[in-house]
């Protein structure tokens, strides 16, 4: 835990809707709808939630290098 968390201050972050979230990708709606639908997150089903940017992004740097997939494939 970071010294200024553990000291009460608060943590920044944004929590996108939607449209803002799909702004910020180059994505249509169907193909974002795909790649990060399931990172939605709400306090209650039905209740207004949002996208973490933190979670959008975290995602996209979980996708591999197009280097080291090729490699991969080239192994196999």
């Amino acid at each position: 835990m970071s010294r200024s968390a553990a000291q009460g201050t608060p943590v920044i972050f944004e929590l996108l809707n939607k449209e803002q979230a799909m702004a910020r990708t180059p994505y249509s709606k169907d193909a974002f709808e795909k790649r990060f639908g399931r990172l939605y997150r709400e306090p209650k089903p039905g209740a207004n939630g949002g996208f973490l940017a933190t979670d959008l992004q975290a995602e996209v740097e979980s996708w591999p290098f197009r280097a080291v997939r090729k490699e991969r494939e080239q192994e196999s």
